[in-house]
């Protein structure tokens, strides 16, 4: 089918076409081979989000010989003997730390852990070895970790 149109019909096709292509953001015209029809089709998207809010935090429980010695004098041990200090390090948070590192402030005491890393509630014993020195000894462990 043609039709013939003159210089304002033209132009007044044009500026309606215009004005269909800018009235509705979000909305899509439809067109047939014969040019617009004007029926507009709705057009949606969505993409959902979401996060888990966590937090790390670990807990270390150290034992002299298989005492909790928080409190001084603690067990009484036989000079020259072997003392063995376990650092039980416990996940407590609700993500998983990474890089658990424990360590003791007395300089000749080396700390070795299994690993770590630490899921929820899972439980490390690292252990350190040493010799029982005359009179009252003390010592601090400390677990750091970077929570993931």
């Amino acid at each position: 089918m043609s039709v013939k149109m003159g210089k304002i019909g033209v132009a007044l096709f044009m500026v309606v076409s215009l004005i269909g292509l800018l009235a509705l953001p979000g909305v899509a015209y439809t067109q047939d081979e014969d040019g617009p029809r004007g029926t507009q089709a709705s057009v949606t998207d969505s993409d959902p989000s979401h996060y888990f809010g966590g937090s790390g935090s670990i807990n270390l429980e150290k034992l002299t010989n298989g005492h909790d010695a928080d409190v001084p004098p603690g067990p009484i041990l036989p000079l020259g003997e072997e003392v063995t200090r376990d650092y039980i390090v416990t996940n407590t948070g609700d993500v998983g730390p990474t890089k658990v590192v424990v360590t003791d402030d007395d300089p000749n005491v080396s700390v070795v852990c299994p690993g770590t890393t630490l899921a929820p509630s899972q439980s490390m014993t690292c252990i350190a070895f040493g010799v029982v020195q005359v009179g009252l000894y003390a010592n601090l462990g400390t677990a750091t970790a970077q929570a993931v």
